[in-house]
């Protein structure tokens, strides 16, 4: 059982990964705050090539990101309901590299100068680092069977994946 969990989850995170992200242009709003969502405007005729190049990375790291926590969350909630722990835990590791990496990826991108960029930039590790933090808090919880840290982890990683799930829809394909 646990195999085939491990089967499906690396099979459909090569999907993804090949599937890629779609590159739309980017129309949001920055500064204005609505419910728990903050919108950011990047008037992209302002840009200049480089930062035009670094707006696509973001945004495709963005949305990969986005895609990464709802699927590892689908085969998580799979696992959890056939008592497979093992696989859940084994995905939940999986999900967290998988976002570690594009963390990486953020870091080595630290060279903007624009403003608005920047932030939005910042904001996307922030939410990034807020799931990794959840998911790890939510692997030592089951490990430790401390329920408590299991569940902090769980609303930390829910937080994160909703902002994540706000900032990929701020770009429209």
């Amino acid at each position: 059982m646990i195999g085939k969990n491990r089967l499906f989850l690396i099979i459909s995170i090569l999907l993804m990964l090949l599937s890629g992200c779609n590159n739309g242009k980017a129309s949001a709003e920055r500064g204005e705050k609505k419910g728990d969502k903050v919108y950011f405007q990047i008037n992209e005729t302002q840009l200049t090539n480089n930062e035009k190049n670094m707006l696509e990375k973001v945004k495709q790291r963005i949305k990969l990101a986005n895609q990464i926590t709802k699927e590892s969350d689908t085969i998580i909630r799979e696992a959890q309901s056939t008592d497979d722990l093992e696989g859940a835990l084994d995905i939940m590791a999986i999900s967290k590299d998988e976002v570690n990496k594009l963390l990486l990826e953020f870091q080595s991108d630290s060279q903007m100068n624009n403003g608005d960029l920047l932030d939005l930039q910042k904001k996307a590790k922030k939410s990034l680092e807020k799931y990794t933090e959840g998911i790890k808090l939510q692997e030592e919880g089951i490990n430790d069977g401390d329920g408590m840290k299991n569940q902090k982890g769980f609303v930390l990683s829910e937080e994160a994946k909703k902002e994540i799930e706000d900032l990929s829809s701020l770009f429209k394909d």
